[in-house]
């Protein structure tokens, strides 16, 4: 089994971070397979989330770029609305930096994730000023101790001759003289891959490089308020690419017969009053046209009942779906606001099912406080705090000395503001009042 887990993530200047390192190991310096985060409203809680998001968009670049000058170049309707639905997410390096870097910070942002790739250490960094990349860094296992794969700063690059052969040695250099600073080194290995055949790459990229690139192109995250996208992970769940609608071919019908299965066992396990899900079938000439049902009963009666009537809870739990079946892919899924429209005793015993220690790891933000009653997940809750000058400190719940006991109460020591991220208790605010101001 291929083990995939971040170790830790170290912010400069990123967001609402001037200066953060958040470590996911335990005690025998192994990477948790879950981590729960808490913290008030504007703690910076969705950032820590959000560094998965622009690491995808990092490594991605250069293959969005040539995704859509092939797709708008095309006369397929399907595969221009399909590029249209992604163009959300195609940003530049110029865009990325001026969305994430700190407001008004005078120096660099870095983003520098340690990992754990077949029981190995790593570690990956980039760092940006305002307009372009400056300095990007890759070390893992070369032989029995960690080396560097690549590195680039001061404006020069080295490349390690034993990950990458003689030949693609000097294209490598060659491809990142021409997108210096607008594109990673990794987004252009990516799109090696992409371009190339399976057998040059065998040839010329060494096995623990293309390892490393497939688990950096596996990382998936779901943000509350960004557009669901599915594709980081699409391959390893065998769904639907849209969960709701959509046209599909005659060969997609068996991925349409499957995802309707996953779905039916998913929603009757957890609502009463749900007896099926399917999806209603329309035929035309050369394709199928579908929508997502749900049978259920509504006061006494057994009706057919479109998606779009759905709640915003159902709604939630499907979008969190393909996320909750990328995890035992040993995917690293980070996903925002976990509870967001779900109930709290639904989520707190979803969340106890969930397939995180096999392989995979998943890292949550939440206000759910019924999590903080399970005992088995005393080692994978952490707070943030916020400081009196606006910094911000992360710890877990062991880092602050509390010895967890099955007949613990966190709970009610984390309202007494023990740990801190709890919202500031001393609020004085009359609402009447407002509308006199």
């Amino acid at each position: 089994m291929v083990f995939i887990m971040l170790k830790y993530i170290k912010l400069q200047n990123y967001r609402s971070f001037s200066d953060i390192y958040i470590d996911f190991t335990g005690k025998n310096g192994s990477p948790k397979p879950l981590i729960i985060l808490y913290g008030e409203n504007g703690a910076g809680k969705s950032n820590i989330i959000s560094v998965i998001d622009t690491l995808n968009d990092i490594f991605q670049s250069l293959n969005m770029r040539d995704f859509f000058t092939r797709i708008l170049g095309s006369d397929n309707t399907t595969d221009k609305k399909r590029a249209f639905d992604r163009l959300s997410k195609f940003v530049n390096i110029e865009e990325i930096i001026k969305r994430n870097k700190t407001i008004n910070s005078k120096t660099n942002m870095i983003i520098e994730i340690g990992f754990f790739l077949n029981k190995k250490n790593g570690c990956y960094s980039i760092e940006f000023d305002d307009s372009e990349i400056k300095a990007e860094k890759l070390e893992y296992t070369l032989s029995q101790n960690k080396g560097t794969y690549f590195n680039y700063s001061n404006n020069s690059l080295k490349l390690n001759n034993s990950i990458f052969k003689q030949d693609y040695f000097s294209d490598l250099k060659n491809t990142f003289m021409k997108y210096k600073g607008k594109y990673s080194i990794i987004s252009i290995l990516q799109n090696t891959l992409q371009e190339y055949s399976t057998e040059y790459i065998s040839t010329h990229i060494s096995e623990q490089m293309i390892n490393i690139l497939d688990y950096f192109d596996n990382m998936a995250c779901h943000l509350v308020g960004s557009s669901t996208n599915y594709s980081i992970i699409q391959d390893n769940i065998n769904l639907l690419d849209n969960l709701l609608k959509g046209e599909i071919t005659e060969a997609e019908s068996e991925k349409m017969r499957h995802t309707e299965a996953v779905l039916k066992k998913y929603f009757t396990s957890m609502y009463k009053d749900i007896q099926d899900v399917y999806y209603t079938v329309s035929n035309k000439e050369k394709t199928q046209q579908y929508r997502l049902t749900f049978k259920k009963y509504i006061c006494g009666n057994l009706l057919d009942i479109d998606y779009s009537k759905e709640s915003t809870g159902t709604r939630a739990l499907l979008n969190l779906l393909p996320f909750f079946l990328a995890i035992e892919s040993n995917n690293v899924v980070a996903i925002d606001e976990i509870d967001n429209g779900i109930h709290d005793i639904l989520l707190a015993n979803l969340v106890k099912k969930l397939p995180y220690n096999e392989g995979g790891q998943l890292i949550i933000t939440t206000h759910n406080l019924l999590l903080l009653e399970e005992y088995a997940f005393k080692d994978y809750i952490y707070f943030i705090k916020i400081l009196e000058n606006g910094n911000k400190q992360i710890k877990s719940l062991t880092e602050y000395g509390y010895r967890v006991q099955p007949e613990s109460n966190v709970l009610a020591n984390y309202l007494k503001d023990k740990f801190g991220g709890i919202p500031w208790t001393e609020m004085d605010i009359d609402i009447k009042k407002l509308r006199t101001l």
